[in-house]
């Protein structure tokens, strides 16, 4: 089953080797994920040009999240805390920034960042660094450090290369159709899946009739994964106030949690819905395909 594969893919990326980050008593984890294998695209320069500048990693992903209440701390000097603790277990810095110098919203927007609730970046206060240790444990870690409020948010994303490739899918991806295992795939790997093709009327939270086929495929994957529950989350691009857009993100998921239940039969109790407006973009907003990408609803797995 996906939650089976998932909690080992968790506990696999637990065991192996991690870099321990300290952040003292205060600090609270708000996500940790582990993906094996996976591809990470390391910034190495400010963004310019219409364009970030990154290095392919491959490898075990890691990627942590923590908030800390800290009124009179500057967001610099919690990354110099972190960045001290990894140059004295060895690591180098490779290259490092602060908002304006690593290209403000362009940069924040061109880079792996974990979605709010549990990592909030303000646009106007963030620092980002990466760190390589060689030798035997080689390993590449970005910190990206920023706060909302009096609360400070830290996300570590760390790259270890695999000692052995992985040739085989997992049983719960290899053995559903196609479609379903595109869902089974990403939820595996991300513990989230856009779903793809779905539209609404224009302004509106009316599903399209073109998406019929949509809810029914997805319907069907449901009933075939009877013992998980998921968080139908609505997003949108960024036209028009965050109130305004996170109230139609939110009637939209509810569109489709109302669809699947009482048009498909799926039990309410497994399906939750809200929305979160523009401020999880997966492409930039400064065009009309990134808007159109960033329109659009997920289907994220709920812990056991």
């Amino acid at each position: 089953m996906i939650r089976a594969v998932l909690l080992v893919s968790l506990l696999a990326g637990q065991a192996a080797a991690q870099t321990a980050i300290r952040l003292g008593e205060g600090a609270q984890l708000t996500s940790s994920t582990a993906v094996a294998p996976d591809i990470y695209r390391m910034p190495t320069a400010p963004f310019s040009l219409a364009e970030q500048p990154t290095e392919r990693l491959e490898g075990r992903i890691t990627r942590r999240s923590w908030r800390l209440t800290a009124d009179n701390a500057e967001t610099l000097t919690v990354l110099r805390l972190l960045r001290q603790q990894l140059t004295e277990d060895g690591f180098e810095v490779v290259f490092e920034c602060e908002t304006a110098s690593c290209g403000g919203f362009d940069f924040r927007y061109g880079i792996d960042v974990i979605a709010p609730p549990d990592m909030e970046v303000d646009l106007t206060d963030f620092q980002f660094a990466h760190l390589r240790l060689d030798g035997d444990q080689t390993a590449d870690i970005a910190l990206l450090v920023s706060r909302a409020g009096p609360v400070i948010y830290v996300q570590v994303t760390e790259v270890r290369p695999l000692a052995d490739p992985v040739t085989d899918l997992p049983e719960a991806v290899s053995g559903l159709n196609l479609g379903a295992s595109d869902w089974a795939a990403s939820l595996t790997a991300r513990g989230r899946v856009v779903i793809e093709g779905l539209s609404f009327d224009v302004g509106g939270v009316q599903i399209a009739e073109e998406s019929v086929g949509i809810l029914t495929d997805l319907a069907g994957f449901l009933k075939d994964q009877p013992e998980l529950s998921f968080e139908i989350v609505g997003h949108s691009d960024n036209v028009g106030g965050l109130d305004a857009n996170i109230t139609l993100s939110k009637a939209r998921a509810a569109a489709v949690r109302q669809a699947l239940v009482e048009t498909y039969g799926i039990a309410p109790e497994r399906l939750s819905s809200n929305g979160i407006g523009y401020l999880a973009p997966r492409a930039s907003n400064e065009t009309e395909e990134g808007r159109a990408l960033n329109r659009r609803v997920e289907l994220v797995l709920k812990a056991p």
